[in-house]
């Protein structure tokens, strides 16, 4: 059985990323500024 890729994935988004990609890099870090004056935590 053959099938289009897209009816596998849907209408997910395909990222390719670095083997070495970390949360951080992924994510985004900390705003280390709002904690600090704030007390909340930001990202």
């Amino acid at each position: 059985m053959v099938c289009p890729f897209s009816a596998i994935v849907g209408q997910e988004q395909i990222i390719d990323l670095p083997f070495n990609a970390t949360e951080d890099m992924v994510l985004g870090g900390l705003d280390f500024e709002e904690v600090l004056q704030n007390g909340t935590r930001r990202f």
